[in-house]
């Protein structure tokens, strides 16, 4: 699954721009896995489990990883000549502890 959602505004100022944009993206991934393994086959060269001879160890595995994304854009234009942007994101992500945040200016 996966969504995005975005919001954009633009405002102008005698020779200033300011433009601004707000984000969040959300995607969820679910898998499932399953084997089956066995120490020794039946029949030398056929590898399928139905003629093993000897104990066979199946296994299921399920996981779901989820990734929250925010984020954001800030801009002012002077004359479309001077620019100052700013961006920032803070990602949310199932598989680590601690959510990250990444922010820059330009």
């Amino acid at each position: 699954m996966n969504s995005e959602l975005f919001a954009s505004a633009r405002k102008e100022i005698g020779k200033f721009r300011f433009d601004l944009l707000l984000g969040q993206n959300y995607r969820e991934i679910k898998s499932k896995n399953t084997s089956i393994v066995t120490p020794s086959l039946g029949i030398p060269g056929v590898f399928n489990v139905g003629v093993r001879s000897g104990q066979d160890f199946p296994g299921e595995s399920n996981f779901t990883e989820r990734l929250q994304r925010y984020f954001g854009k800030f801009s002012v234009g002077y004359n479309n000549w001077a620019f100052l942007e700013f961006t920032g994101s803070n990602d949310i992500d199932s598989r680590l502890g601690n959510p990250y945040n990444y922010n820059a200016a330009d």
